[in-house]
């Protein structure tokens, strides 16, 4: 239950949102943010509607999208005849969302490719224990649409992440493949950049195929030790072809 007692005239501290700013998504933040550092504690109750308008200096339209947001996230909720409180949450409950990191294309890219690297090296060990024929041909199946896109001409970043999810169904653990599709979006994003903004975009796509093969291959031998060196290799190199966009192109 709630406790509807209002909070100290002071807990929330806003700042206004820079006009260029995406509005609603910057009311957001500053929500958020507040949440989540403690200085809205579990019970206090938000500034009414007019005040948010005042502070953050934008419409009602605008706060009360942001309010929907943190409703929809678990992070609010109405008190009828009360207000708007910061909802009490155990370690564990509410929902997760993912806020993209602030940067270029490349940055967040790499972060996802850093993120990823512990996830899918373990995904693909699994697989290698735990694969059975009919996964073997649906892992092969998906590599070979990889190419397939390629030579026609397409980026293939939604084949390339369609492999990924298949080595991860065949590592048999939930918690994997509720991630990876979780994120789903921001990693055709990072694969799309990773592909798109190539500085040597002949010479990495054969690369990036011959890694997927590597996998592919180690994960049918059933040889998990293999299939984590093979993947890890795949998801390193990745990043390093990364940085040579922000380099620039030049060697490292």
């Amino acid at each position: 239950m709630i406790d509807a007692r209002p909070a100290a005239p002071n807990a929330f501290q806003f700042s206004a949102v820079p006009p260029r700013q995406s509005l609603v998504d910057s009311v957001v933040g500053q929500l958020v943010a507040q949440i989540e550092s403690g200085a809205a504690v579990p019970g206090s109750r938000l500034p009414a509607e007019n005040d948010l308008c005042r502070q953050f200096g934008v419409s009602r339209t605008v706060v009360r999208e942001a309010v929907a947001r943190l409703k929809a996230d678990q992070l609010v909720e109405t008190q009828p005849g009360l207000g708007l409180f910061v909802v009490r949450r155990m370690p564990g409950q509410g929902v997760l969302r993912l806020r993209g990191t602030e940067g270029s294309a490349v940055e967040r890219a790499r972060e996802m490719l850093e993120f990823r690297a512990g996830l899918e090296t373990e995904a693909a060990r699994l697989a290698a224990l735990r694969r059975t024929e009919r996964d073997v041909a649906t892992i092969r199946a998906a590599c070979g649409r990889i190419e397939e896109v390629e030579r026609a001409g397409g980026n293939a970043a939604a084949e390339d992440l369609a492999l990924h999810m298949a080595i991860a169904r065949t590592s048999r653990n939930g918690y994997i493949v509720q991630v990876l599709q979780f994120l789903a979006t921001p990693l055709v994003d990072a694969i799309s950049a990773s592909r798109t903004l190539s500085v040597r975009p002949v010479e990495d796509i054969e690369r990036a195929r011959e890694e997927h093969r590597r996998v592919v291959d180690a994960i049918a031998a059933g040889d998990p030790e293999i299939a984590t060196l093979q993947m890890r290799r795949h998801l390193s190199n990745g990043e390093h072809r990364l940085l040579q966009v922000e380099r620039g192109g030049s060697p490292s």
